[in-house]
């Protein structure tokens, strides 16, 4: 072999679209066995598999890309999704090929998305495979990469946050969870799932800020808020610091909004979060 025998994560692809910027990936089988005894003995002699509900999950920090390509609303693919992972050179680089693992039939959902000050946003996903007729496998597997073309060319960073027009003071850095639960159903003895589906979505984001100054007592017991707003800003690729466009919102138009804890030590600074539940009037979020 060529190659060192070790991999390094590599792009994801999307119905023809590839992620990348990958900062993780993982796949799970999760097969769903028994391990059975006969009478007047301890160890078991049979194994039965009952069925595989496998999961895919991969982050990424090219937001803006995974955005278009999957949305905010769960995707169920086209065409199929594919995991790479590229093989290392012994005494060189990369090799030219690697590894895949893909499934054609998959809904995938965001999980999170988060930024901090001086870091550079994060959004995460979780896959479900399923199977086009319940005994067909889910998965697969290849000895070769994703047709792509990787490239460091797409950051944002943390940028203002408002309540109804009004920036909050100081923050730091925030963790949107997009609350969706899914699930891959099956049936009639099938093996593998052939159904997947959404059962709810309640998103909500957890934003922390060093001004003390945005405590209240309506904060400290909770009330709505309208438009809360949620800035990334995008990032130069050639030193320059801000690219001055193609910013991105995340906005909430009814939400709970609650202290979630405060406090401090010293040395150091002092800091409240404050946690944000979004109710759906016209929408429940909105990513511009």
């Amino acid at each position: 072999m060529a190659g060192a025998g070790r991999y390094a994560v590599y792009a994801v692809d999307v119905d023809g679209t590839d992620i990348d910027q990958i900062t993780s990936v993982s796949f799970s089988p999760n097969p769903q066995t028994q391990r059975l005894t006969p009478l007047g003995s301890i160890d078991p002699t049979a194994v039965v598999k009952l069925g595989q509900m496998p999961m895919f999950r991969f982050s990424t920090t090219k937001v803006d890309t995974a955005l278009d390509t999957i949305g905010i609303d769960g995707l169920d693919v086209a065409s199929g999704i594919e995991l790479g992972f590229i093989e290392r050179s012994h005494g060189g680089s990369f090799e030219a090929g690697g590894e895949k693992v893909a499934a054609s039939k998959c809904l995938i959902i965001p999980e999170t998305l988060s930024v901090n000050q001086d870091g550079i946003a994060e959004i995460s996903y979780l896959a479900l495979p399923y199977s086009s007729d319940g005994t067909t496998a889910p998965i697969s597997h290849t000895a070769s990469l994703p047709t792509a073309t990787p490239a460091a060319d797409e950051y944002f960073t943390l940028g203002s946050v408002t309540v109804n027009a009004v920036g909050l003071g100081q923050p730091t850095g925030w963790a949107l969870n997009f609350g969706i639960a899914a699930e891959v159903l099956k049936s009639a003895g099938q093996l593998y799932g052939t159904k997947a589906v959404i059962r709810a979505r309640a998103p909500s984001c957890d934003l922390r800020v060093a001004d003390m100054g945005e405590l209240s007592s309506a904060r400290l017991l909770g009330s709505e808020v309208t438009t809360t707003v949620f800035n990334l800003i995008k990032l130069g690729t050639t030193g320059g610091g801000l690219a001055g466009s193609g910013d991105k919102t995340i906005t909430f138009g009814n939400a709970y909004m609650v202290v979630g804890d405060g406090g401090g030590s010293s040395p150091g600074d002092a800091d409240i979060s404050l946690h944000f539940e979004a109710r759906k009037t016209t929408a429940i979020m909105a990513i511009t």
